[in-house]
Formats: C-alpha cells, structure tokens, sequence
C-alpha cells in the first residue's frame, strides 16, 4: 500500500472513531450536566453553611 493511500485510510478510519465518541458524549452529555448541576447545587449549600 502507498504511503498516501495508508494515510488516507487511517485518516477516514479515525474520522469514524471520532464521530462515534461524538455521538457516544453527546448522549453522556445530558447525564453529566445533570449531574454536575447536584455537584455545583451541593457545594454552593456547603459554601454558605
């Protein structure tokens, strides 16, 4: 295999794995805001007690 074409197959290769790690945290994502908005709801009650 040709050095550009061995690029370009890891290139496209790459371009999948990135867009389901997108697709896979833009699902964690709703998850995690929750959570970090009991984090931040947590921490600003022990701040003012």
């Amino acid at each position: 295999m040709e050095h550009h074409q061995m690029a370009a197959a890891v290139a496209l290769t790459l371009e999948m794995v990135l867009s389901q790690v997108a697709a896979a945290l833009l699902i964690m994502e709703a998850d995690l805001v929750a959570a970090m908005k009991a984090d931040l709801g947590a921490i600003t009650k022990n701040l003012a007690a």
